[in-house]
């Protein structure tokens, strides 16, 4: 009975002490567990330092080459595509709208070039659009346009090209115009659509109008008055919808934006942690195959 006795306290004991080590087994599980869990709360990428891949410094992308809209806007919409951009000089992959507003706007640079001296008497025919779609051959033949666009595709965005276009008694000064200019000590450069007679800047969007902002154009009209004011008329040709957003570029808005393009160079140039900005247009950057690595 006594032994009987012993073995059973034994065997509790014995129980208990296996309970004891298979849980402390159980608790440095999960502590390694929530480590890892930790570690991986965020994507190595990250933290990953692009700055070993750096082709040129921020101190140097302004001040030894040039300063632009689409530049600065890159960096404000998220600092990590604009470092693998133009500090790293990656190459971007071009989305299939972006590729269908360069095609448009290739169609319609040709088509004002081949009829600039008779574009009033063109674009009033019956039809215009007829007239437009013979440069799509010469236009779909672009590196630049890698995915299969068919004509039927931009026809809507030609069609309110003329719509909007036909009313007007055209005079087109410049088109596809390269403006190299100075804002400070810095050189500022930027591509014009079209510049009509009487000091009228013209940019045509196919894309969403919510997203133009008229800060583009405010600086396009600062860099052809060469930093003194010029009393331009500003215009976005939205050829999504057929509507036009007119407005003046006053002395004031000059002043303004003088100011912001020397701010926001100054603070890229400070820069030297370029985070990233996620959201689902991610999904949509141009680099997302670098940054998701």
């Amino acid at each position: 009975m006594i032994f009987s006795l012993f073995y059973f306290v034994r065997w509790i004991i014995d129980i208990r002490r296996e309970s004891k080590i298979h849980q402390s087994e159980r608790i440095k599980k999960t502590i390694k567990k929530n480590e890892i869990s930790k570690r991986n709360k965020f994507p190595i990428t990250k933290f990953y330092n692009w700055i070993n891949h750096w082709k040129i410094h921020p101190n140097e992308i302004f001040a030894v080459e040039y300063a632009s809209y689409s530049r600065i806007m890159a960096y404000k919409k998220c600092p990590r595509s604009f470092e693998i951009k133009y500090l790293c000089r990656l190459k971007e992959n071009s989305s299939r709208a972006a590729q269908i507003g360069k095609l448009t706007h290739e169609i319609i640079q040709l088509y004002t070039e081949e009829y600039r001296t008779n574009i009033n008497k063109k674009i009033r025919k019956q039809n215009a659009i007829d007239d437009l779609l013979k440069f799509y051959e010469r236009a779909i033949a672009s590196d630049e346009i890698t995915y299969p666009i068919l004509s039927s595709e931009i026809v809507l965005y030609l069609d309110h090209f003329v719509k909007i276009n036909r009313a007007d008694n055209l005079k087109i000064e410049k088109i596809e115009y390269e403006c190299n200019s100075f804002v400070g000590p810095y050189m500022l450069k930027c591509i014009i659509d079209r510049i009509d007679n009487g000091k009228k800047i013209i940019d045509y969007k196919t894309g969403n109008p919510k997203n133009a902002r008229n800060r583009q154009l405010n600086i396009y009209a600062y860099a052809l008055s060469s930093g003194g004011w010029e009393p331009y008329n500003l215009c976005f040709q939205f050829l999504r919808n057929g509507k036009i957003r007119e407005w003046k570029y006053t002395k004031k808005l000059h002043d303004a934006t003088e100011l912001w393009l020397i701010e926001e160079i100054k603070k890229i140039e400070k820069t030297r942690r370029f985070e990233e900005n996620r959201s689902r247009l991610c999904d949509y950057c141009h680099v997302a195959q670098y940054c998701r690595k």
